[in-house]
């Protein structure tokens, strides 16, 4: 599915990313992954910043 494309070719790069929602998610569901070290993390009113402590303490980093 991987196509070399030209810098600037925003007509394939739209296509390409609407393509590429037809197959792919970028999110997981609530209680999809059940790993123990896991975290979900709602990131819309969270700065970097906020979220990368939450990284930290979350895995005692």
């Amino acid at each position: 599915m991987f196509q070399a494309v030209a810098k600037g070719d925003l007509a394939w790069s739209e296509q390409d990313l609407l393509n590429s929602m037809k197959y792919y998610r970028l999110n997981s569901n609530p209680g999809e992954i059940t790993h123990e070290l896991y975290l979900r993390i709602n990131n819309t009113n969270k700065s970097p910043e906020q979220a990368a402590r939450l990284i930290q303490e979350y895995f005692d980093l």
